[in-house]
């Protein structure tokens, strides 16, 4: 969060840009092709995602806006929402 508070956007993601963020891009796309996941979404719009959500678990949390024990649980459901086929 103090990266975004002080470097141009496109440096903060070049840092983001490693080898988690491909295995994570990685488990998105088997995901959708094995129908688990939503296929009418890029996989680089899904990694966005549960990027940004984490940020903002994380800004919740820190302004006692989210209950720490219930931050991961609650990042997870908003994800599967998302990413579950109807």
């Amino acid at each position: 969060m103090a990266a975004e508070r002080s470097l141009p956007a496109a440096e903060v993601r070049g840092l983001h840009d490693n080898g988690l963020e491909r295995q994570v891009a990685a488990f998105f796309a088997e995901a959708q092709r094995r129908a688990e996941f939503r296929r009418d979404l890029p996989t680089s719009w899904m990694v966005a995602t549960l990027h940004a959500l984490v940020h903002a678990a994380a800004v919740e949390t820190e302004a006692g806006r989210l209950d720490p024990a219930v931050a991961l649980d609650t990042l997870a459901t908003t994800m599967l929402t998302i990413l579950t086929p109807s």
